[in-house]
């Protein structure tokens, strides 16, 4: 199979797999149309590898800039019930990686801003420099100048650190590394400022459905 073939099934693959969760612009592949007819025009008549075949053994990447992420799941465990978003991100670029032999791709993004939901509320915002998400399992590991910032259970509270990975599913975020929690406590009953509490462990688990935060060795 020449490479151009190879080149052709992977994007089409990952495009088909994707739909309509995972855009960039200027991209470095060409666009799907083209690689369909560059795929009819460069196989065998006959004897050729069928395109199951094909996908077990391609592996790959594609590339591009401007990337957005929407993530949808079930508000309910109904399968028919209303779609509500899980997580929204925005990314400075990205790539996608194909193993081969499956349906599960790994998305590489750099530059990442995301909204993480919890039966539909916005919950929390996560920044990262590089994130690495897997659809499939639904996880995200940030790695990189990590915040995430709680929207409301706890309010206004700001966790640092060196990596973080959000697992939609257990319902956490586990920050590692020079992990720093800041809480911002709004004004006293006088009108002051209220001095933030803050504390530093070198790993937290923040439960987001309850808002608990568990510092741990």
């Amino acid at each position: 199979m020449s490479r151009s073939y190879q080149a052709a099934v992977l994007c089409c693959t990952a495009l088909l797999l994707l739909g309509p969760l995972v855009g960039c612009s200027r991209n470095r592949v060409p666009s799907a149309n083209q690689a369909l007819q560059t795929a009819s025009n460069r196989a065998p008549s006959s004897g050729a590898t069928s395109a199951n075949e094909a996908q077990q053994n391609l592996r790959g990447r594609v590339e591009g800039d401007g990337w957005h992420l929407r993530w949808n799941t079930h508000k309910t465990a109904d399968l028919y019930g209303p779609m509500v978003p899980l997580l929204v991100a925005t990314a400075r670029k990205g790539s996608i990686f194909y193993e081969g032999g499956g349906t599960e791709i790994t998305l590489l993004l750099k530059g990442v801003y995301a909204r993480l939901y919890e039966q539909g509320r916005y919950v929390a915002d996560v920044q990262a420099d590089t994130v690495i998400a897997n659809q499939q399992q639904h996880t995200l590991q940030g790695e990189g100048h990590v915040r995430v910032l709680s929207r409301e259970r706890p309010p206004n509270t700001l966790i640092t650190a060196d990596r973080m990975t959000w697992k939609s599913e257990a319902d956490r975020i586990i920050a590692e590394g020079n992990v720093h929690l800041v809480q911002f406590r709004g004004t006293s009953a006088g009108g002051r400022t209220s001095t933030p509490y803050e504390t530093s462990a070198p790993r937290m688990v923040y439960h987001i459905a309850t808002g608990e935060i568990v510092a741990t060795q």
